[in-house]
């Protein structure tokens, strides 16, 4: 028996072991892999810099200076991140050699969330003071001019353009789709149909309708990202544990205390967790299995009884416990928290304190079931 309760008690910790390592090798391998990924990449014009540049680099970043991911090297884009588009002059202007004056990069981007329909970003909103002009001089807002959409790369251009995506100012949420088009072309784009119409009431001939459609020399970078939830992501959520205490069973066989452990055989128990919950980016399996760890408190009933049958016990200290106790735990996680594995003590018993058990979230096993039945 002693045997057996120990190959138990150690395939308890190997699973629960395994789990942990599971959620920390993906860490591990999404870290490495998107510094191979991104070679030196650190800062969005780093990009331009590398000494086989690409002409267009579409990137996740954190902040003005943070870059997470290339995109054109993975899948989907996350949630809480915006995307740069960097614009290197230098490629730019070796890939389109030839009797050019200017090449002109336009970028656009669409959001379109889980349930509606596609509705472009606006890009880089118009200063104070450029907002005041176009209403001094009654523009209409379709038809306000945003330079920095579209940039113009000539000999002399010496700064390597970015153009920011604002995702989260635009509330982009898991499940939702931005696309981003990149245009390259050494043919000027179409002005607004203001401009436009001042243009040729000054005496310059009209733009050709197709030239906004069809353009000469034109190469064009269109993708499609799904957002969602990538990295290491924090918090709280609900926990129903079925505990197993570890060793009771043979104390009680052997006898030879006063006391007579509660058997606590995959009992139902409330708790909480607060943990860490990856989301891997590649790797189909961990993609799959979103791996998480994290601590764990479980409230716990075990009641202890005297083996005399006089109702004081003859150890009171091993008896006397609160009808509510705590378990306190490291926890391991499958499938964004769903299920777990809980390996903890029970802070208000003497002996036998450990304890396993297997449960599952309820709020993630809604949002599961919501995630598939929709």
């Amino acid at each position: 028996m002693t045997f057996i309760v120990n190959r138990k008690t150690t395939l308890v910790r190997a699973v629960v072991l395994a789990m942990f390592t599971i959620s920390a090798y993906a860490q591990v391998n999404e870290r490495d892999g998107s510094q191979r990924k991104r070679a030196e990449i650190q800062r969005p014009l780093d990009a331009c810099g590398l000494p086989e540049s690409k002409p267009i680099y579409v990137l996740e970043i954190r902040a003005a200076e943070r870059v997470d991911q290339d995109l054109m090297v993975v899948d989907g884009v996350n949630a809480d991140r915006d995307i740069a588009v960097v614009a290197c002059a230098r490629a730019i202007r070796d890939k389109f050699r030839g009797p050019f004056n200017a090449v002109y990069v336009e970028t656009r981007a669409w959001h379109k969330p889980k349930e509606g329909g596609w509705r472009e970003i606006r890009l880089n909103e118009p200063s104070t003071a450029e907002v005041q002009a176009y209403r001094d001089e009654n523009t209409d807002e379709a038809f306000w001019r945003r330079e920095e959409v579209t940039f113009k790369i000539t000999a002399d251009t010496m700064l390597d353009p970015v153009v920011t995506v604002p995702l989260r100012r635009d509330g982009v949420k898991p499940e939702d789709l931005v696309r981003v088009r990149v245009r390259m072309t050494t043919t000027p784009p179409p002005l607004p149909a203001k401009q436009e119409a001042q243009r040729i009431a000054n005496g310059t001939p009209q733009q050709n309708p197709a030239e906004a459609m069809y353009r000469e020399n034109e190469q064009v970078i269109d993708s499609t990202f799904e957002v969602g939830r990538f990295g290491l992501h924090v918090g709280f959520s609900d926990a129903v544990v079925f505990v197993q205490r570890l060793g009771e069973d043979r104390a009680n066989k052997r006898g030879d205390r006063d006391i007579v452990f509660d058997s606590v055989n995959f009992r139902p128990a409330p708790g909480i967790t607060y943990g860490f919950n990856y989301y891997h980016r590649r790797h189909a399996f961990l993609k799959f299995l979103e791996p998480g760890f994290g601590a764990n408190l479980t409230f716990l009933n075990w009641n202890e009884k005297s083996r005399s049958t006089t109702t004081t016990p003859a150890d009171p200290e091993l008896a006397n416990v609160t009808a509510l106790q705590i378990g306190v735990g490291g926890t391991g996680s499958m499938f964004d928290g769903t299920v777990v594995a809980v390996l903890g003590w029970n802070l208000h018993v003497k002996d036998y304190r450990e304890y396993f058990g297997v449960g599952f979230s309820i709020t993630g096993l809604v949002r599961k079931m919501s995630k598939y039945l929709r």
